[in-house]
This record gives structure tokens, sequence and C-alpha cells, in this order.
């Protein structure tokens, strides 16, 4: 792929009287486009030469002719792997998820109101139509928003003096004096606490102790060129055993369950998560128990629209 190839170079979306080899060559750059920035040549060796990885989807012009199903059906495999790192970005209400939307060929598809045409389907050509290649050009478009990298700060302390102290005091304690470390690329998100009642662990009558981590300052690492990009970071939110009523925000007005988060033109995500931090509501432990409450993130996704950077979008970007 060149830096001029757009899907015009490839005939799109007029692809009447083409040879068949130049609309499928212009799916099969595309799509390695969209595959090509969440992989971002990671695994290459660094040789001190930039290098363009080979793309893996570039045709044989000689294959495809005669071979139109099999051909159709392997990029359709090809297109719901890479599809399946894109976020689902039209999904309607994200405070009824529970998961992270990401693309499917069939919500593709839904996305579009159209059917899927599947090459598999013995009512196919054995040339696949132009009908079938304008729906996986239309599909690619969608493909906006995938992976990218995040960075956050945290904060770990304890106290177990055993001096008397209430449940407040001993959280207070255990973050007295401690600094949040320099930010941490994908560190785990939570903010946790465990109370425990002194008597039990061998402290003084009427002492408590605590465990406090706590991340913040929660950033995006951007790529270069997307300073300007849309940014979002998807948290799927739980207390940390699973029990409503020990979930915690931590004043950051997150729910239990599916957060969207976006960052500013910087890739800062919230000015509400300063550290340290104190809970909304501290449970206090009874006898012979510890009481562990706060939020942690069941799943992460941070992601930025890099429509603005593909070669292969409308000319509206989206």
């Amino acid at each position: 792929m060149t830096e001029h190839d757009s899907w015009e170079t490839y005939s799109f979306p007029k692809l009447e009287f083409q040879p068949i080899h130049l609309p499928y060559a212009g799916l099969c750059e595309a799509l390695w486009e969209r595959r090509n920035v969440y992989e971002q040549t990671a695994d290459l060796p660094d040789t001190g030469e930039a290098t363009e990885p080979e793309n893996p989807y570039r045709p044989d012009l000689f294959s495809i002719c005669g071979k139109g199903r099999d051909t159709a059906v392997s990029f359709d495999h090809a297109l719901r792997e890479v599809a399946g790192h894109y976020v689902n970005h039209l999904a309607a209400d994200f405070e009824t998820l529970t998961e992270i939307p990401l693309w499917t060929l069939e919500s593709l598809c839904d996305a579009l109101e159209e059917s899927f045409l599947d090459p598999s389907k013995e009512e196919m050509l054995p040339e696949w139509p132009v009908e079938w290649a304008l729906q996986r050009f239309r599909m690619i478009r969608l493909l906006r928003f995938t992976r990218i990298d995040y960075q956050c700060s945290c904060l770990i302390g304890s106290e177990h003096s055993g001096e008397p102290m209430s449940p407040e005091a001993a959280i207070e304690a255990a973050m007295s004096g401690i600094a949040p470390g320099d930010p941490v690329r994908n560190a785990r998100i939570a903010r946790t606490t465990t109370t425990i009642w002194g008597p039990d662990h061998g402290w003084k009558e009427g002492s408590y102790c605590a465990d406090v981590y706590q991340s913040g300052n929660l950033s995006a690492i951007v790529p270069e060129g997307l300073r300007e990009a849309e940014i979002r970071l998807y948290l799927s939110l739980d207390s940390p055993d699973g029990d409503p009523d020990s979930f915690d925000s931590y004043g950051t007005g997150l729910i239990r369950g599916l957060n969207v988060l976006t960052a500013d033109s910087s890739g800062n995500f919230s000015n509400d998560w300063p550290l340290p931090a104190m809970p909304d509501r501290t449970r206090v432990p009874v006898r012979g128990t510890t009481e562990t409450f706060g939020f942690h993130a069941v799943r992460t996704f941070c992601c930025a629209d890099f429509s603005s950077t593909f070669h292969f979008t409308n000319k509206d970007g989206e």
C-alpha cells in the first residue's frame, strides 16, 4: 500500500466492468490497514531501519480467477478476526451493557441494515458478485475504534500498628506519607480497601488495620497523529468480592457495570481521580471478619478513533 492508495484507487464504489483482481486487492489493502494499526509491527525485529510489514492478505492475482467463492470465504474469515478488535461504536445504549461491544460480521450488517451476503451459500455465484465486494467495502469503513494503551499512577499503603483508632483513621494512616508512583502502562485500575478489626489479628482492643490500593491520574498513550482523535476508555467494574453492597466508587462517579470515559485532547480521562482518596462510605468490620470494598476493573479497553489516519475511509471521515 502506498500513501496515495484509497478506495478510489481500486475503483470503489463503482465496480462495474472492472477486472476481478482490482477491487479484491483494494479490500485486502484496506483490511491490512485496519489490522496494522493495532499490531503496530511490535513483533518485528529491530534492524535499525524502518520497514513496512508485508500484507498477508495481498492476493495472488492468478489465484482469484475461477475461485471467487473460495476467495470470498477466505477474506470473510480474515475480516471477522480483524473486526473483533474494533469497538462497535454505534451500539445504542451503553448503560445497559455488561460487556464491551466488539464488531462481528453480523453486527456490521445490522448496522448497515443489510442482509449478510454469505459466500459459502450455494446461491452465490462461483465468481463473487459486485454486491459482495461493496458490502465488504461498507463493513470495513465502520471499523474505526481500536485498542491503544493507557497509563495510570498507583498507590499502595497499609496500617498495622495496632494502635486504637477508627476504621477511617486506619485508612488515612495507611495512606499517610505515601505518594503515587510514576505512571505505569496498562496498570490494574482499581480502588480497594480492606479494613480489619484489630483484636482478631493480635492487636489491641479497639484498634483497626487497613490495606489500601488506589489507581488514578488516568491518561491514554496517544499514538502519533491522533492528538485530536476521539479516545474512549471502557471499564467494566465490579466490587472486589462481587457483592453489590461492597461496591464503592471513591468519589469518581463510576458505576458497577460498564463505564465509558472520553479523554480530552491531551489524552487525560478525568480530573476527578485524585490520589490518595477516601471511600464514599467506610465499611466497619465486625468481630471475626474483614471488610473489603471499593471497585476493580473486570475488563479494560482503551481505544481511539483511527479513521483520521486511514487512507481507506470516507472522504468525510465517517
